[in-house]
């Protein structure tokens, strides 16, 4: 304090200021962050309720799956694409493409004016039913039936037969499965199994 007396007053209003700031700006810190939460709902057209899934694609996009249609979401404005049967999965891949599985149909996002169209499956039986497209680490897109897994031909845009993951006369079925690195999980039966794709 001695020392504070032999200031020049302009300086110790300065300094005084400068304290001020520095007290200001540490307490901003010292502050809880932020966590912004905004809801979306009818008042943007989204129809909370029966929505099945939801993905966002690379442009940032939000997808919203029903079972006959799908909404795309830029934050502001909807975009609503008309599909065929009832959907269950969609999945949006690292290149960008939206895909869409119902229980006995595969379509890929064209673009606005087209919106989806039907993706070309090798099946060994036509009646197999179909679950959700996935990718895994390696880059690699893959779509999951009760047939097995189907790997995407990116040349033509099809999925052709890949390798069955029992025997083939083991039905796999489509409602309940997830992937975790380069394995996947589905159910068959009465089991839930797991399946490393890279061994």
């Amino acid at each position: 304090m001695f020392a504070f007396r032999y200031i020049s007053r302009v300086r110790k209003i300065s300094l005084i200021l400068l304290f001020i700031v520095l007290l200001a700006a540490s307490s901003e810190f010292a502050q809880w962050p932020d966590h912004h939460l905004q809801v979306f709902g009818n008042a943007y057209g989204i129809r909370p309720g029966n929505y099945k899934a939801l993905t966002r694609d690379i442009r940032g996009f939000v997808w919203i799956l029903y079972p006959r249609y799908i909404q795309r979401f830029d934050g502001k404005r909807i975009t609503e694409f008309p599909l065929q049967g009832l959907n269950h999965h969609v999945y949006a891949d690292h290149n960008g493409r939206i895909w869409v599985s119902s229980d006995t149909a595969l379509m890929r996002y064209a673009d606005d004016v087209r919106g989806f169209v039907s993706v070309n499956i090798q099946l060994k039986d036509s009646h197999c039913a179909i679950g959700p497209v996935f990718g895994l680490p390696d880059g690699k897109i893959y779509l999951y039936s009760s047939e097995g897994l189907h790997h995407l031909d990116t040349t033509n845009q099809t999925f052709g037969r890949s390798m069955p993951l029992q025997s083939d006369q083991l039905l796999h079925a489509t409602d309940l499965f997830s992937t975790y690195g380069m394995s996947i999980f589905f159910r068959a039966g009465e089991y839930i199994y797991a399946y490393n794709l890279k061994s």
